[in-house]
């Protein structure tokens, strides 16, 4: 791809979402977020008197990575505030409340005089990109100004274009970067075969996250009875593919078996959709709470809100996490740190994500792609005890020798800006 391309690519996403946004949620609140959103960078940093880390991440998936740096960078730079710009509406909304961010925006669509505005206004002093954001003219833009800029968590794979075309703009982006924490030694292999030696192998920040999280989880009394003395079958971040397979096990569980379910769009039709497939009787999380001692003897409760889900798996006897059938694998690593067998669907993209392969090597997660393979799965985690207990300390062991990653970026970073 040249340049040409590319600013006729990026080009067309502002305008795209305008027609989406005329019939797409998401696509308005990506709108609307960037309508005068110079003005409020203006008012955001009018004062310069104070230096400045910007944290970037496309979205919720990427903020859970940059939390662990966020909160350590801090303590190590207590002096600078903290920018967190968010590409989706998806990872902007749940920061508004976070307490270790002292501004939050979104990126302005990437074009050359954008990227420009926005660094003649923020003036950061360190960046620190998360996975994968590569956008041409801001990382151009960055290297211009020479300010240190590090890629954190990120994981490369052969068949990207930063590699199977040498000579193109993909290419040229990674140069912007003044290092790059990686997730395996693989991705430290592609990028000195590319000849990038500014690499270090950290691991993946997520490890430290949902350590922390398990550590001190949100408890939800009001589910308790729900729960009591039934097996817990947790389903996060599902889509209706996922479903597809699933509703032939769920409509036909036994009776000491529990569904939660947590989906992940939460639509009034995606909802109804949901429910539409479910045979057994199911209350949503926002009824339920109303009066939990009632509908405690209900088969499946349905979360129909945002920001249980990382703690919900605390209750779990087996999760599933969707997407895999959809555009990629949700975090696995969230049910695996309590201890529990996490299974997906089956899926090609899956191979993107180091834990995924990792955890099923080890025999800790599964995937699938049948009602009969989840049916199989669920009634050898319900009736082995021995399976499903060494199932879920492979899945915890693995997180715990993974701790750390955190850690080694902010050292790493603090050595070299210093």
């Amino acid at each position: 791809m040249n340049k040409w391309i590319y600013n006729f690519t990026v080009g067309v996403i502002p305008i795209a979402l305008q027609l989406a946004a005329l019939f797409n949620t998401k696509a308005k609140k990506m709108v609307l977020g960037r309508k005068e959103l110079f003005d409020r960078l203006r008012t955001s940093f009018s004062d310069q008197s104070f230096n400045k880390i910007w944290f970037h991440c496309a979205s919720l998936g990427e903020f859970e990575q940059a939390k662990p740096i966020i909160e350590r960078i801090k303590k190590v730079f207590p002096e600078y505030k903290i920018l967190i710009t968010f590409y989706s509406p998806s990872g902007y909304e749940p920061a508004q409340s976070y307490h270790a961010a002292d501004y939050i925006h979104y990126l302005p669509f990437d074009s050359k005089q954008n990227a420009a505005r926005f660094l003649d206004i923020v003036k950061p002093d360190l960046i620190i990109f998360i996975k994968y954001e590569f956008w041409f003219h801001n990382l151009e833009a960055i290297k211009k100004r020479k300010i240190p800029f590090f890629s954190a968590s990120s994981i490369f794979r052969p068949d990207q274009k930063f590699f199977t075309h040498p000579k193109s703009l993909f290419r040229k982006m990674l140069d912007a970067f003044t290092y790059f924490f990686v997730q395996n030694e693989s991705s430290r292999d592609l990028l000195q075969k590319a000849g990038l030696n500014n690499v270090l192998v950290t691991g993946d920040t997520r490890c430290d996250r949902v350590i922390e999280i398990a550590q001190n989880p949100k408890t939800f009394p009001e589910i308790e009875p729900f729960i009591l003395n039934q097996f817990i079958w947790m389903i996060g971040s599902s889509w209706p593919d996922d479903m597809e397979v699933l509703n032939p096990v769920i409509n036909s569980l036994p009776e000491n078996v529990k569904v939660i379910i947590a989906p992940h769009e939460l639509g009034t039709q995606k909802l109804n959709a949901l429910e539409e497939g479910l045979k057994k009787n199911y209350i949503r999380y926002s009824e339920y709470v109303k009066n939990p001692d009632a509908h405690r003897n209900k088969k499946i409760l349905i979360i129909d809100n945002i920001g249980m889900l990382s703690s919900l798996y605390q209750y779990a006897d087996l999760a599933y996490v969707g997407g895999a059938f959809k555009d990629g694998l949700h975090n696995i690593l969230e049910p695996a740190v309590y201890g529990i067998p996490v299974c997906f669907g089956r899926s090609k993209l899956n191979s993107k994500y180091q834990e995924s392969l990792d955890l099923m090597a080890l025999g800790g997660a599964f995937d699938i792609s049948t009602p009969n393979e989840m049916q199989q799965l669920f009634d050898k985690s319900l009736h082995d005890k021995a399976f499903k207990s060494t199932a879920g300390n492979i899945n915890k062991s693995y997180i715990h020798k993974n701790e750390g990653a955190a850690d080694k970026i902010v050292m790493k970073v603090k050595e070299l800006v210093s």
